[in-house]
């Protein structure tokens, strides 16, 4: 009977491991598949200029526990609005940075953009409302991180369910 109870819980905190991994697998496969279809088809994008409206620098505490001390860790980041303009359509936007550690960086970026001043904006021209700025511009590498990744966990965890069903 003992033995019964083992091999429940090991099947329910098993099938949890590979619930939990399989849903964040998915999610980087996900990613990475947007990143690559935005890559592959980077030659049919358009550039436009744009202005930004308004670009600031926000401090961001976030307080946690480690060892029974309470720490603080503090993060930049940077929001800027901006607009842009498409076939006589407005479209307006935004874009977050994360800096972390490094207020001065921030501050540096802030300093190096100011509102009014102009963007250069990527769009496609079947989604114009979802545009992209140069520094956003994703790379090869990057998808093929997130989905290899994606691939690699589902593998792991797929062999691991299959050697351990094999083995009962």
């Amino acid at each position: 009977m003992q033995e019964q109870k083992k091999d429940w819980g090991t099947m329910f905190w098993g099938g949890f491991l590979v619930v939990g991994a399989l849903a964040i697998s998915i999610f980087w496969i996900y990613s990475g598949w947007q990143q690559l279809d935005t890559w592959r088809h980077w030659d049919e994008y358009q550039q436009v200029d744009g202005e930004l409206m308004s670009f600031d620098v926000y401090e961001i505490e976030t307080q946690y526990q480690d060892k029974g001390t309470v720490k603080t860790s503090v993060t930049w980041q940077v929001k800027g609005d901006y607009f842009y303009i498409v076939d006589g359509n407005r479209y307006d936007s935004y874009v977050t940075l994360e800096i972390e550690h490094n207020e001065s960086d921030a501050r540096a970026l802030m300093m190096n953009h100011q509102a009014g001043e102009g963007v250069k904006v990527w769009y496609h021209p079947d989604r114009p409302s979802e545009p992209i700025l140069e520094y956003e511009i994703p790379t090869l590498g990057s998808s093929v991180w997130f989905m290899g990744l994606g691939v690699l966990v589902i593998l792991l965890f797929g062999g691991w369910t299959v050697d351990y069903l094999r083995k009962k």
